[in-house]
């Protein structure tokens, strides 16, 4: 990763042709996803429809300086869970002997050395969202990746903290599936519990290079406020901090909602993308990746209520047809401004975070207690984990600032401000000793002491 850029990547990638759906794994396509700001394309399963697709991306990634992690199908041999629904009719790769172990291992690496002479590979891209009896097969093919490839990087993601007792063991057939109970149950109160039995296990298995999770917070539990947030947007990246601490040198980076795709979520807009990426930035970590990037040939066959609409373009940066949507355009205009924070804070140690002023996002007047699952909204308080105790600057605002603070080589502090409503503009002053340099919009400015600042609704400065 480099040390003045955020990470970008891109999961789903282009994909070849289905049914009467274009190819769009093309040169195109990628551009299209470059001139985003993406730098990293994580694969799907191309060597489902033929092994030339794979070789096709990394040539085409060679070219335009993209770097291509493939996910291939003999990963899932490390995954498989007996009677589980991730990989249907697999033997658990725990139970196998030795030989058996040692046998899928030569094939992982023939497969891998037969890609890694392009420049454009950087690692591999194993898998997301296995069950609690996979992380030995992650750790097993992680060690052995790494010590051929000690220059490259492995990426899994994790299950996010919503899941039950099926998710985590794989299926209520698979082996070793049980309900848990006491402080484990599957209860929103149990939730941190829960998630660090898993994350625990995985860190202390495979000690991880990159710690990631999906979590996609606009969604409709509450249809009758369209502007609702899920606190998992601001608690998962509390947790991932907090696992960053304890664990130095590892890096993390979220998964960023590109719009509708069932209708467990919903359309977001410009600002609520800008939101989920600041409110990752301002807990310290190194970047995003996209979900969908492109349009996904897996979701041509769900129901036509499902997709009917994303595929036109309300879904990933790309769409089914190979054109870029709206949220291509908010993410490259995003990402413009955030990577002119980046030579700052990629730099700078995470010192916590802090709220300031009362939140407004479209729920004053709403009585929130007579919701269902109404702890699960955000309405302005901040997670326990990561949270700065330190001197604080004086501010003065008239909707709430998320504030990620940061300790510059220097000695002095770095303040990453986030307007944290995704509907109004924020209208901030900030009372700071001596002269600071503020990026906003992608623009410098010296400030000397009293610093007044208007940010539009979910967007961001670096006061420095």
């Amino acid at each position: 990763m480099k040390k003045d850029r955020f990470f970008t990547a891109v999961y789903c990638p282009p994909y070849p042709p289905k049914g009467n759906y274009p190819n769009r794994l093309t040169e195109d396509v990628y551009q299209i996803l470059k001139d985003v700001g993406v730098d990293h394309i994580f694969g799907h399963f191309e060597d489902s429809y033929e092994w030339n697709y794979v070789t096709d991306a990394l040539d085409i990634c060679d070219k335009l300086g993209l770097t291509y992690f493939p996910r291939l199908r003999i990963y899932e041999q490390y995954l498989a869970i007996t009677g589980g629904y991730h990989v249907k009719n697999g033997v658990t790769y725990a139970s196998r002997s030795d030989e058996e172990k040692a046998a899928i291992g030569a094939e992982f690496l023939r497969q891998i050395d037969g890609l890694s002479h392009h420049d454009s590979f950087g690692g591999i891209y194993f898998g997301d969202e296995s069950a609690y009896g996979a992380i030995e097969g992650i750790a097993d093919a992680q060690k052995l990746f790494l010590e051929k490839y000690p220059d490259k990087e492995f990426h899994y993601n994790n299950l996010n903290y919503c899941f039950s007792d099926a998710n985590l063991f794989g299926g209520e057939n698979a082996e070793g599936y049980h309900v848990l109970t006491g402080d484990l149950a599957c209860k929103s109160e149990n939730r941190f519990n829960r998630y660090r039995l898993l994350i625990d296990r995985y860190v202390e298995l495979v000690h991880p290079q990159y710690l990631t999770t999906d979590f996609y917070p606009f969604g409709w539990a509450w249809r009758h406020l369209p502007t609702s947030v899920h606190r998992g947007m601001y608690e998962l990246n509390s947790i991932f901090a907090d696992y960053k601490t304890k664990n130095k040198g590892m890096k993390s980076y979220q998964y960023i909602q590109v719009g509708y795709w069932d209708d467990e979520v919903r359309l977001n807009t410009r600002a609520e993308m800008a939101l989920q990426m600041n409110i990752t930035i301002a807990y310290g970590h190194e970047g995003f990746a996209f979900f969908p990037g492109v349009f996904p040939n897996d979701f041509l066959d769900e129901p036509p209520s499902q997709w009917e609409y994303g595929k036109g373009g309300i879904c990933g940066l790309v769409d089914a047809y190979g054109k870029p949507t709206m949220y291509a355009d908010f993410a490259k205009e995003i990402l413009a401004d955030l990577q002119a924070f980046a030579p700052i804070m990629l730099n700078s140690e995470f010192l916590g975070v802090m709220t300031v002023g009362e939140y407004h996002n479209g729920f004053d007047g709403v009585d929130v207690s007579v919701l269902a699952d109404n702890d699960a909204l955000y309405t302005g308080w901040l997670p326990q984990w990561g949270r700065y105790e330190g001197e604080l600057p004086e501010i003065a605002t008239d909707t709430q600032l998320f504030i990620g603070v940061f300790q510059q080589k220097n000695g002095r502090k770095a303040y990453f401000v986030v307007n944290n409503s995704t509907l109004i503009k924020a209208n901030a002053t900030l009372r700071l000793q001596g002269v600071h340099n503020v990026i906003q919009s992608g623009a410098q400015t010296e400030k000397d002491g009293e610093i007044s600042v208007c940010i539009p609704a979910g967007e961001s400065i670096l006061i420095y």
